[in-house]
């Protein structure tokens, strides 16, 4: 009886985790980035040192909700829009548009 106590808590423990596309919305929409990258790291999110349009410096972290690390470089700016569901990667002669994305969709 006590394995199976311990068993369904961690059941509902790893449960509570795992996040709704509505939670993505909620979480993610209302966010705001303008940030020049001078350096990027992977860990449960994508992580990121650079400035901000004051030239304050900032370490921040970006759902992976975007999958746009791999096209990061130094020097690259992020922008995301409150209110936007699209995060901006800027480079010096393109500016690439991620969506967002849930379970392998886009968010509508």
């Amino acid at each position: 009886m006590k394995n199976f106590i311990i068993i369904f808590i961690v059941l509902i423990s790893f449960y509570s985790c795992i996040a709704t596309c509505d939670d993505v919305k909620k979480e993610c929409i209302p966010l705001s980035y303008n940030i020049l990258v001078i350096s990027k790291s992977k860990s449960r999110d994508f992580a990121f040192k650079g400035y901000d349009k004051k030239g304050n410096y900032d370490q921040f972290q970006i759902s992976q909700y975007w999958d746009f690390y791999d096209y990061v470089e130094k020097g690259d700016s992020i922008v995301k829009i409150s209110g936007h569901k699209e995060l901006m990667l800027i480079k010096k002669d393109t500016t690439l548009i991620f969506p967002l994305m849930c379970s392998g969709q886009i968010v509508e």
